[in-house]
């Protein structure tokens, strides 16, 4: 199974240790991290303590985050994820493998500030999705966000996902967004 993924303007490589200048530079942004987890940035040392948890890949390397770059110049602009969606504030990048049957998959995403309003969110959670459903044996992907995030809202349901209502995940409620395997098929939304 192919790992670097591509759109039109994006390639979607697996997340390494070389890219802590990405993801220092986005989780030290006040205004990046204003809806992921606490809203507080993260310092260095917790980066550097976290980041070689967010490179182990799972489910023959299906699972796990990507560096996302500009296909036309190499610029790194963000990273995405298909993870486990914890419904309590746990740390799942602990678990060495993982059972699909047995845990719900999330698609996210996160991006500087500078590559904000670009349609790349759009693009690279389209991507995952395509993927997801592609290669793994899932009938359904989710997403969560914080009610305010009403421009990763939008994202979501141009990717295709709908929003459910309220749910648990990371120890809150959130609103919570779906796209099951036969919407993915049928194109609802746009999503492939």
């Amino acid at each position: 199974m192919e790992l670097t993924l591509a759109t039109d303007r994006l390639i979607l490589r697996p997340l390494e240790l070389s890219d802590i200048d990405l993801v220092t530079e986005m989780y030290t942004d006040p205004v990046v991290v204003q809806f992921i987890g606490s809203g507080e940035p993260r310092s260095v040392e917790t980066i550097r303590n976290e980041l070689p948890s967010w490179t182990i890949r799972r489910a023959g390397g299906a699972v796990g985050r990507w560096c996302i770059q500009v296909a036309a110049t190499g610029e790194k602009v963000g990273n995405a994820l298909l993870v486990p969606l914890p419904v309590e504030d746990t740390a799942i990048d602990d678990v060495s493998e993982i059972d699909l049957s047995k845990v719900e998959l999330e698609v996210g995403y996160i991006f500087k500030s500078s590559a904000w309003g670009k349609g790349y969110a759009t693009e690279a959670c389209r991507c995952l999705i395509r993927f997801a459903f592609e290669f793994l044996p899932l009938d359904e992907i989710a997403a969560v966000l914080q009610e305010e995030n009403t421009a990763s809202w939008r994202v979501l349901e141009k990717s295709g996902l709908t929003y459910r209502g309220p749910r648990r995940a990371y120890a809150r409620q959130l609103p919570d967004f779906r796209i099951s395997r036969e919407q993915w098929l049928a194109g609802d939304g746009m999503a492939r």
